[in-house]
């Protein structure tokens, strides 16, 4: 099997599955079931909006610096009216227990070879609302910059 490197994007999956759990946290919003249910809907779901380069990957050595939008998912199927207080939580806890606590995380990356260090992160914007064309949904954006470093794995 091919060795597999850690990249920006699964980091930041990993490292938000490690505030979350990873049953919150993934690439892209789960489909519903085939009754049209939200497995998610009673506890949110967290995907990346966007990554960007930050101040981009050190020239010298392997150490990242990704500016990562992630969005923070809330639904309240067939009511019409978006949860926006329980999807402005889920980026406040970015913000707090990612942030605020900045402290070195060693993150298990999915589908690598190897893990990760995020040695830190900081809140880069204000968490803002995501407007969409479905009724019950909200959504709120936070941008995060992560400091890391990949690592063996065990």
């Amino acid at each position: 099997m091919a060795f597999v490197y850690a990249t920006p994007e699964k980091v930041a999956l990993g490292w938000a599955a490690g505030i979350f759990g990873t049953d919150m946290v993934g690439a892209q919003l789960p489909a519903p079931d085939s009754d049209g249910n939200l497995s998610w809907a009673a506890s949110g779901y967290i995907t990346l909006a966007a990554l960007s380069t930050g101040l981009g990957a050190h020239m010298y050595y392997r150490f990242d610096r990704p500016v990562v939008s992630f969005q923070c998912w809330a639904a309240s199927p067939d009511t019409g009216r978006p949860p926006w207080g329980k999807a402005a939580n889920l980026a406040e806890t970015i913000r707090v227990q990612g942030c605020y606590a900045n402290q070195p995380v060693s993150v298990t990356v999915p589908d690598a070879s190897e893990n990760a260090r995020v040695l830190s992160s900081y809140l880069v914007s204000e968490p803002r609302r995501v407007y969409s064309d479905q009724g019950d949904y909200a959504a709120f954006v936070v941008d995060v910059q992560m400091f890391w470093v990949a690592t063996p794995k065990p």
